[in-house]
């Protein structure tokens, strides 16, 4: 009997998780809408394909500004307002130090 519940647990458990694998493939997301680039890729000096590509689209998608971590006075946080500013912060290549 035991044996009969693992089955059927199995069974359940497979079931669950191919239509919910099925589900999320239909999602409207498609190949190619988000692309991710290596620290290499940016390049020391603002020349390369992924740094123009950053200069052109920067406030398009950013705004004024690209800020990431806690903002305010109890947090941590990078503020980027253009993109000379970020691609001198990228790639962070050196040692680790406290922000």
């Amino acid at each position: 009997m035991n044996k009969i519940f693992r089955c059927i647990a199995i069974y359940l458990f497979l079931l669950f998780a191919y239509s919910n694998s099925k589900a999320q493939t239909n999602c409207g997301w498609q190949q190619g809408d988000i692309v991710t680039y290596t620290q290499a890729t940016w390049g020391n000096d603002g020349s390369s394909i992924v740094a123009i590509l950053l200069d052109n689209n920067f406030g398009a998608v950013y705004g004024n500004n690209f800020q990431f971590g806690i903002s305010g006075t109890n947090g941590y946080s990078l503020l980027f307002t253009n993109t000379t500013n970020l691609l001198a912060y990228l790639p962070a290549n050196q040692q680790h130090v406290f922000i």
